[in-house]
């Protein structure tokens, strides 16, 4: 199931970031709460413009290939 593996290395990175900034910086579990909510906000944001494109901006690729087609960029 490579779609879950790849889901679940997302989220991850989503929790390990502010997780790492914050305990840098000695944060209370609310801030790191909304650091989190505010990382999954911006990923949600970004990822129809790099799929889809606004004006200059995003590749208008998938970013992931599917296994059937590797040659499939």
């Amino acid at each position: 199931m490579p779609g879950l593996q790849h889901v679940l290395v997302m989220d991850a990175n989503v929790i390990a970031g502010p997780l790492i900034i914050a305990g840098a910086l000695n944060s209370p579990w609310d801030q790191i709460a909304f650091l989190i909510d505010a990382d999954l906000f911006a990923r949600g944001i970004a990822t129809p413009i790099q799929t889809i494109g606004l004006g200059p901006f995003g590749i208008r690729l998938s970013l992931t290939r599917h296994r059937d087609r590797p040659d499939q960029v």
